[in-house]
C-alpha cells in the first residue's frame, strides 16, 4: 500500500495522479493519505529533531496501512517550500531525502512543491482550459521555470485564469486532466522532476 503524507486533500490528489501516471495503473487503489499538518515543519527540522519527526511519520503511515489491512510499500511525502528555489532546496531535500532512507525500507518519494503545488500546475497549461472553456493560462506565465515565479502562483492563477475564479479544490482535476490528455511539462520545475526522478525506483 502506497501512504501519502500531507497537509491537504487536494495536494494528495495531484501526487497520486501523477504517480500513477509515472507507474502505471497496477497499483491503481492501494492509496491512502494521512493528513498531517505538521509534516510541513519537515523544512526547517535538522539532525535528532528532523529523525524522530520522521520516525513519527512512518509509524503513522504504517499504522494507518495496517487499519486498511495492508502493509506499507512506499511513501509519497508532500510539502510547499513556500520560496523560490534555489540552494536552500537543495539542502532541505538532501537533509529529507536522507532521514526518510535511515527511518524506513518503504520506497519514498518527496514533495518539495516550489513555490507550491500550483506551480506544478502550470506546467500544464492546457489542461486548465480542458477543466473550463473560460480558463486561460496568460501566454506570459506558459513555458517558464515555475519554480522561480516572483508571483505566488495560486493568487495570479485566481487573479488571471478566468471564470469561475480558481480554487486550490480545483487542483485535482486540473492535473487528472493534464494525465488523461498525456500532457507534457511545457517549461520547468526542478522539484517536479525530483519527485517524478524519486518515482523511478520504484
Amino acid at each position: 500500500m502506497v501512504v501519502v503524507v500531507g497537509e491537504s486533500v487536494n495536494d494528495r490528489e495531484v501526487l497520486i495522479e501523477l504517480t500513477r501516471a509515472r507507474l502505471g495503473t497496477a497499483t491503481a487503489g492501494d492509496y491512502t493519505f494521512v493528513q498531517d499538518k505538521s509534516v510541513h515543519a519537515l523544512r526547517d527540522a535538522s539532525g535528532a529533531g528532523l529523525d524522530f519527526r520522521v520516525g513519527k511519520i512512518v509509524s503513522l503511515a504504517k499504522a494507518h496501512a495496517a487499519r486498511q489491512r495492508g502493509t506499507l510499500a512506499g511513501l509519497l511525502v508532500h510539502f510547499d517550500l513556500d520560496q523560490q528555489i534555489g540552494p536552500q532546496y537543495d539542502q532541505i531535500r538532501s537533509r529529507v531525502a536522507t532521514a526518510f532512507r535511515s527511518g524506513t525500507a518503504a520506497r519514498v518519494a518527496l514533495a518539495l512543491a516550489a513555490v507550491e503545488t500550483e506551480s506544478w500546475l502550470l506546467l500544464y497549461p492546457d489542461a486548465f482550459t480542458a477543466v473550463h472553456a473560460g480558463w486561460k493560462v496568460p501566454q506570459q506565465q506558459r513555458g517558464k521555470n515555475t519554480a522561480l515565479s516572483p508571483d505566488d502562483p495560486k493568487r495570479m492563477l485566481q487573479r488571471e485564469l478566468g471564470k469561475p475564479v480558481y480554487r486550490e479544490s480545483d487542483s485535482p482535476a486540473v492535473i487528472r486532466k493534464a494525465m488523461a490528455l498525456d500532457l507534457q511539462p511545457l517549461g520547468s520545475n526542478r522539484s517536479h522532476h525530483d519527485f517524478l526522478t524519486d518515482l523511478t525506483d520504484w
